[in-house]
């Protein structure tokens, strides 16, 4: 059972080092799950439609394991931060000639726009099912026996609907009053991880569900380094018939990339402020 209530109190130094590594270990998890099941999602529909991906990694930085599969190398890297899938055609990774025959035809660019933005959308499609699924778990057995399964589906489905609203309406909160305390980042969630694996397994299935709803929905966002952005882009492309100029697109990036890069660190402070 994921919980850590056996943990002796925190008054001795033995007892907290164990808690601090447990919730820690358990912190890890939570969001590898998480990337794993986003990058995942992007990665089945491009291999559904021929795009050949070179890599599927989970974390950045420094490689500490790889697989050569039959096309695609699964990577294991340093940093639990984050993943991607290396896809031909993002990038100037197409080097040699031989590279050049072997994904011809099969990169990204090539393929029709809403094959690309089914691709560029199945990340967070997965993100939704996984929340989907923890809030079905959750509800099916939180409501003592067993309920029928149809009604915890529905019942799953429902709140992460309920998830979706409450979100958007933090998020207009966050412009008119500028109110910060309804978001966490990497700080907060740690804190609240920790107090969440003291009620049990089936807390932490329902903290992985509103996790996973959160990081969907942060992805939909349009903004250009996000899914959500680059969703925009294909359909801009689609509906004018032409590519967005190179650094009109580059400017946009670095835009997107300040702002989140500014909030990430704005909602840390807001987190050591409230959990000092």
């Amino acid at each position: 059972m994921l919980c850590i209530e056996a943990i002796p109190p925190t008054g001795k130094p033995v007892g907290f080092l164990a808690r601090l590594f447990m919730t820690m270990i358990l912190f890890a998890l939570l969001l590898s799950v998480i990337i794993l099941i986003h990058e995942a999602g992007h990665l089945l529909a491009a291999k559904r439609f021929g795009v050949y991906c070179y890599e599927f990694s989970f974390g950045m930085g420094p490689l500490l394991w790889k697989h050569h599969g039959k096309e695609t190398q699964y990577s294991i890297r340093l940093l639990p931060i984050g993943g991607y899938v290396m896809m031909a055609g993002e990038g100037s990774e197409d080097r040699d000639e031989f590279e050049e025959i072997k994904v011809n035809g099969r990169r990204i660019t090539d393929k029709p726009i809403l094959q690309r933005i089914i691709i560029m959308g199945a990340g967070i499609a997965m993100n939704l099912l996984l929340c989907v699924i923890s809030f079905s778990i959750y509800s099916l057995f939180k409501g003592g026996a067993f309920v029928n399964l149809i009604n915890c589906w529905a019942y799953g489905f429902q709140l992460m609907l309920n998830g979706i609203t409450a979100t958007f309406k933090a998020f207009g909160n966050l412009f008119v009053t500028h109110d910060l305390n309804q978001m966490s980042g990497p700080v907060g969630i740690y804190e609240i991880t920790d107090k969440v694996v003291k009620r049990g397994v089936l807390d932490y299935i329902f903290l992985l569900g509103n996790l996973s709803l959160s990081v969907g929905i942060m992805n939909s966002l349009p903004l250009p380094i996000l899914d959500g952005g680059q969703i925009v882009t294909l359909i801009i492309e689609g509906i004018t018939k032409k590519k967005m100029d190179a650094n009109v697109k580059e400017k946009l990036f670095r835009f997107s990339w300040a702002i989140m890069i500014a909030l990430a660190i704005t909602v840390t402070i807001n987190d050591l402020g409230l959990f000092a």
